[in-house]
């Protein structure tokens, strides 16, 4: 079985050896154990900055000095804290209440099979005021989405055959008038 050779880069006098595909942009070589090589550029840069300093990290990394600080900030030394944070908000004034999902899901109890259409009109009438496309992701989300039944099978019927040759024999005819000039 062939071997694959390390691949060697030279950063100044220091020589690097790595076999990983991911590569950092400032030469060295993505570190195993982290989640992506975000993680591992972002932990790359942290440790750079604290051994020189944070102007000549963001000139060998190429990005602004801002973003070493918000990273420096971030960081506890932990590989998680690397990681980008959710950006989800905890509250949105438009989204279904409380009272609504109750609705939702006592009037689903009641009728499991009716279809998204004749759901949301039932809804209506008992003051939901929600489009159909809110109350289909609320339904989807929730997982109460009606099942639908299948199809019955199609049954062939049987082919009539002939008992006796010409029986299903089908004739046209037409008659035509003939006029004379």
């Amino acid at each position: 079985m062939k071997q694959k050779k390390k691949k060697i880069r030279r950063i100044g006098k220091s020589v690097i050896q790595y076999s990983c595909k991911h590569q950092l942009k400032g030469g060295a070589p993505a570190r195993h154990g982290y989640r992506n090589t975000k993680d591992a550029v972002s932990s790359a840069l942290i440790e750079y900055a604290k051994m020189k300093a944070v102007t000549k990290a963001a000139i060998k990394y190429n990005v602004n000095r801002q973003y070493l600080y918000r990273w420096l900030k971030r960081n506890d030394e932990a590989a998680r804290s690397l990681s980008d944070i959710s950006h989800r908000p905890h509250h949105h004034p438009n989204e279904h209440t409380e009272a609504g999902l109750k609705l939702i899901s006592d009037m689903r109890r009641r009728n499991p099979n009716a279809e998204l259409v004749v759901f949301w009109v039932k809804l209506r009438k008992r003051a939901y005021t929600r489009t159909i496309t809110g109350l289909y992701r609320v339904l989807r989300r929730q997982g109460y989405m009606a099942v639908k039944s299948p199809n019955p099978k199609y049954i062939a019927k049987p082919y009539e055959k002939m008992e006796y040759p010409g029986q299903k024999l089908h004739v046209d005819v037409k008659f035509v008038t003939v006029t004379q000039p």
